[in-house]
C-alpha cells in the first residue's frame, strides 16, 4: 500500500526529506521537473536525484553533491573535470564563529538569501545536518559573489568615475564627498568607492597617454598653427594659464586642443613668463616655432602682455574678438534711457516669475493664447551682454501678454514698462540681434576663423551708423558708443596690409573682393600677399608637394628614365597668374563654407592653397560659443576649484576627450 506525503499540496509540488539535495531544489511532480532555487533552472527529474547533482557540482561548486561511482562527473566551479576526487563528507558538530556571524547578521547588497529553506523531516539530526550543510555551503558562495562584483565595479565603475570628473570639470574631491557616497551606495551597495590616490593615479595614467598620442598627431597633421593663451585663477588664489593650439588638418578640418596648463607668477603676469611656458610646450610637442602664424589671448588681464609675447615669439598677436565686442556693447548699456529699461525689464521679469500670484496669471494668459507655443521669460545676468539680449527679446515677445497681466496686477503696477520704454526695448531687441549675428559668424565651428573679423566689424559699422532713429534720441546714442568703441578697441587705421586678418580675409573665398576697405588699398593687400609668398620658399619649392602621398619623395622610374621635360615642371616663381586666377573666381556666398572651397579647388591653386591652411587656421574668438553663451566666468568658477596638482590633466582631458576614444 502506498503511503500518502503530508508534505504535498495541492500544486502538486513535493519535496522528498530523503536527499539533502531538495534543499537547494524544488520538485513539481504533475510535470517532473527540478526547479534549482539558485540559478531558477528548470531540469528534468526522473526518479533520481544524479543530474540535480550534476548540476549543483558544476553551475554552483557544491562539491558536497559531487558523485561517485562509474558514471561519476566530477567538476570544480566553471564546470571543468577536477579528476577522481574523493566524495567530501561534513562534520554535524563543527561550528564556525563566522558561519554563525553571518547567520545572525544579513549582508547588504548580497543577492543570495542568507538561508535556503529545508524540506520537512522525519528525524532532528537530519534538521541540524541540513542547517549546518546550508551555512557551510553559502559561506563562501556569499564571498565569491561579493568579490566577483567589487572585481566587476574596478573594471567598470571606476573608468565611469573618472569620466565623470573630466568631462564634468569636477575636482577629485568631488567622489569622496558624503552626497556623493550616498548615491553609489543607493544605486550599488556592494561597490566600494577606490582610494583617493588609486584614481588619481589612473587619471594621470591617462593624462600622459593622452599626451603621448597629441604629441603623434601634431606632427603628423598640423603643418600651420596658431596658439590662444588665457589667465585665470586657480582654487589656491594663484594665477595660471592654458595654452590651447588650432589647426587645419590635410581634410580641411578645423581642430583645437588643449596643450597644458601651468602656474604663472600672481604678482604682475609678465609676457617673458608666458612665452617661456610657450617654448616649453613648442619643444615638448615637436612643434616648429616658425610653422606658428598667430597668438590670439583673452583680452581681461593681458593688455600688457599681449604685444610683449607677439613680438618675443615672432608672430601676429591678436585678442578675442568677443571680448572685446562685449566691451563695446556693455559701454553702450550705460546710456541712461538705455541703463533704466534695462533695470526697469530686470525688476519685471523677476517679480513676473517669481510671485506666485504675478506667474499664475502670466502662466494662464499664455497657454489661453499661445496654446502649445510657449515662450518663457529669462532672467538678466550682470556683466553679460547676450543674457540681457535674451531677456529683452522673450520680454519683447510676450510684450501684449505682459501688459495685460499688468492691467490686473493694480499693485505692481510700479514695476511695469512705460510706452516709451516699451518702444525702446524693442529697438534694442533689433540691434542686439544684429550684435549676436556677428558673434554668431565669428565663432561658427567650422566657417568662423579671423578672416570673418574684419567684414563683421565693417557690417558692425554700418549698422551703427544707421540715421533713421532721429538725431540725439536714446537709440542713436547707444549705437553711436558702440561704433566708438569699435574703432578703439580695434584701431581699425592701424590695421596693415600685411596683417594676420586681412591676408586671411583675401583668403577667404567669401571675402575676397575686401568690400570693406576703399578700392585703392585692394592692390596694397594683393601686394602684401605675394611677398608673403615670395617670402616663404617652402611653398614656392615645395608648395606642390604638400598634396602628394606620403611616399611621394621617391623617386619616379619616368624621371629617372626620361629626366623633367620642361612641359613637367610649372613656373613656380610666376605667382601673379595664379593669384589673378584667383581673384578671378566668383566669390562664394557668405553662409558657404571656405574650408570646402579649398578642398574642392586645392589643384587650382598649388602655392595659394598651402597660405590659405597657415591663414585660415587661425580663430577670431578665444571661447567657444557655448561658453560665451554660459558666460566666461563659469568656465573659470569650473577652474578655481579643481585640486592644483590635477588642475593640468583635467583641463587637458576635459578639452582633448575625443583622444581618449581613439
Amino acid at each position: 500500500m502506498k503511503r500518502s506525503n503530508p508534505s504535498a499540496g495541492q500544486s502538486g509540488k513535493i519535496l522528498s526529506p530523503r536527499s539533502s539535495v531538495w534543499q537547494f531544489m524544488e520538485l513539481n511532480r504533475e510535470t517532473r521537473r527540478a526547479r534549482c532555487r539558485f540559478c531558477e533552472k528548470v531540469l528534468a527529474y526522473t526518479g533520481g536525484t544524479t543530474n540535480l547533482r550534476y548540476h549543483l557540482t558544476a553551475a554552483h561548486s557544491m562539491e558536497e553533491f559531487e558523485v561517485i561511482g562509474p558514471s561519476a562527473k566530477v567538476f570544480k566551479p566553471g564546470g571543468r573535470p577536477l579528476g577522481s576526487g574523493k566524495k567530501r563528507t561534513l562534520k554535524p558538530n563543527t561550528t564556525n564563529s563566522a558561519v554563525k556571524d553571518l547567520q545572525n547578521t544579513p549582508t547588504k547588497g548580497t543577492t543570495m538569501p542568507t538561508e535556503v529553506s529545508t524540506p520537512p523531516s522525519s528525524s532532528s539530526s537530519s534538521s541540524s545536518l541540513s542547517g549546518h550543510l546550508t551555512t557551510s555551503i553559502l559561506t563562501p558562495m556569499k564571498a565569491k559573489i561579493r568579490k566577483q562584483k567589487m572585481d566587476e565595479g574596478e573594471m567598470v565603475i571606476a573608468p565611469k568615475l573618472i569620466q565623470l570628473l573630466i568631462q564634468s570639470l569636477q575636482p577629485l574631491s568631488f567622489i569622496y564627498s558624503e552626497g556623493f557616497r550616498s548615491y553609489m551606495k543607493f544605486l550599488e551597495p556592494v561597490y566600494k568607492i577606490p582610494p583617493k590616490q588609486k584614481l588619481q593615479n589612473s587619471l594621470l595614467a591617462m593624462f600622459e597617454e593622452s599626451k603621448i598620442q597629441l604629441k603623434e598627431m601634431l606632427v603628423e597633421e598640423a603643418p600651420y598653427f596658431s596658439l590662444v593663451y588665457d589667465l585665470w585663477k586657480g582654487s589656491d588664489r594663484e594665477m595660471y594659464t592654458t595654452i590651447t593650439i588650432h589647426y587645419l588638418t590635410s581634410q580641411w578640418e578645423r581642430r583645437s586642443y588643449v596643450l597644458g596648463t601651468e602656474h604663472v607668477s600672481d604678482a604682475k603676469v609678465s609676457s617673458d613668463e608666458i612665452c617661456l611656458y610657450i617654448r616649453e610646450l613648442l619643444f615638448q610637442y615637436e612643434l616648429p616655432s616658425e610653422r606658428m602664424v598667430a597668438i590670439l589671448n583673452r583680452q581681461g588681464m593681458l593688455k600688457s602682455t599681449a604685444k610683449g609675447v607677439g613680438s618675443t615669439l615672432v608672430c601676429e598677436s591678436l585678442s578675442c574678438a568677443a571680448e572685446k565686442l562685449e566691451m563695446c556693447v556693455l559701454a553702450a548699456f550705460s546710456v541712461p534711457e538705455v541703463k533704466a529699461v534695462i533695470e526697469r525689464a530686470g525688476q519685471l521679469v523677476t517679480y513676473l516669475m517669481y510671485d506666485d500670484e504675478a506667474n499664475k496669471v502670466l502662466q494662464e494668459m499664455k497657454d489661453a493664447e499661445l496654446g502649445g507655443a510657449q515662450t518663457d521669460l529669462v532672467q538678466d545676468r550682470k556683466g553679460s551682454w547676450i543674457a540681457t539680449s535674451e531677456m529683452l527679446f522673450k520680454l519683447v515677445a510676450l510684450r501684449d501678454i505682459v501688459e495685460k497681466v499688468s492691467s490686473l496686477d493694480l499693485k505692481s503696477a510700479k514695476l511695469y514698462l512705460t510706452q516709451d520704454q516699451w518702444h525702446l526695448a524693442e529697438k534694442l531687441v533689433s540691434s542686439l540681434q544684429i550684435l549676436r549675428a556677428a558673434l554668431a559668424v565669428m565663432s561658427k565651428d567650422k566657417t568662423g576663423s579671423v578672416s570673418c573679423l574684419l567684414p563683421v566689424v565693417h557690417s558692425i559699422l554700418q549698422h551703427c551708423e544707421d540715421a533713421s532713429h532721429g538725431p540725439n534720441s536714446p537709440m542713436e546714442r547707444f549705437l553711436k558708443t558702440i561704433g566708438r568703441e569699435t574703432r578703439d578697441k580695434w584701431d581699425l587705421t592701424a590695421i596693415l596690409p600685411s596683417s594676420v586678418p586681412m591676408l586671411a580675409a583675401l583668403l577667404d573665398p567669401r571675402f575676397k573682393k575686401l568690400k570693406f576697405i576703399a578700392e585703392e588699398d585692394k592692390t596694397d593687400v594683393i601686394e602684401a600677399l605675394k611677398g608673403v609668398m615670395q617670402a616663404s620658399p617652402g611653398i614656392i619649392d615645395g608648395g606642390a608637394e604638400n598634396n602628394l602621398p606620403a611616399d611621394s619623395h621617391e623617386t619616379s622610374p619616368f624621371l629617372c628614365l626620361f629626366g623633367d621635360g620642361e612641359e613637367d615642371v610649372p613656373d613656380r616663381l610666376d605667382i601673379d597668374s595664379e593669384i589673378s586666377s584667383y581673384m578671378t573666381f566668383p566669390a562664394l556666398r557668405h553662409d558657404s563654407c571656405p574650408l570646402d572651397w579649398w578642398r574642392v579647388n586645392r589643384s587650382r591653386f598649388s602655392h595659394l592653397v598651402q597660405l590659405a591652411k597657415q591663414f585660415l587656421c587661425v580663430p577670431a574668438i578665444a571661447q567657444s560659443m557655448s561658453d560665451i553663451m554660459a558666460g566666461a566666468s563659469m568656465l573659470d568658477m569650473k577652474r578655481a576649484v579643481l585640486e592644483v596638482e590635477l588642475v593640468a590633466p583635467l583641463i587637458f582631458l576635459n578639452h582633448n576627450w575625443s583622444l581618449t576614444q581613439l
